[in-house]
């Protein structure tokens, strides 16, 4: 049970860490200043790299190397597609000495290309996500201990 305590743990924090760089994207857009999002970002990447160790160096304790094994499917899709598309955002800075429609309308085009690319990619992770409540689901019952409710 620990062991899909310690996972729900991982996937609740990561959605934390998402959140509040959400929340900074949107002060971002409306303030055209970005700056923020890097230091979100980076602790989010060191909090996955963490983690992906601790996983890798876990046990197989009741059969629970499928879960694990999707754990790490997810951490390595945020890690490797959801934090470069976080970066890309990073360089967004308005330049306040290009004051003109056609640089605001390439800057809001861009910036709305760059949003949908990362809304497709978070689609992504919600298929590795479910793979994990799943198991964590099917772990729980070979192992005779509640479900899990935090889905």
């Amino acid at each position: 049970m620990h062991l899909s305590m310690q996972i729900g743990a991982v996937n609740d924090s990561l959605t934390w860490y998402g959140k509040q760089w959400s929340d900074e994207l949107k002060v971002a857009v409306n303030s055209k200043d970005f700056s923020e999002l890097p230091m979100i970002r980076g602790k989010m990447e060191a909090f996955i790299d963490r983690n992906v160790n601790e996983i890798k160096q876990m046990k197989d304790v009741g059969g629970s190397k499928d879960l694990r094994e999707a754990e790490l499917n997810l951490l390595y899709f945020d890690r490797d597609s959801v934090l470069p598309k976080f970066r890309s955002f990073e360089s967004f800075n308005s330049n306040p000495n290009i004051k003109n429609a056609a640089y605001d309308e390439v800057y809001e085009n861009t910036l709305t290309q760059t949003y949908t690319s990362l809304i497709k990619t978070l689609q992504g992770e919600e298929a590795k996500l479910k793979r994990v409540y799943d198991l964590r689901d099917k772990y729980a019952d070979d192992n005779d201990f509640p479900k899990p409710i935090d889905k």
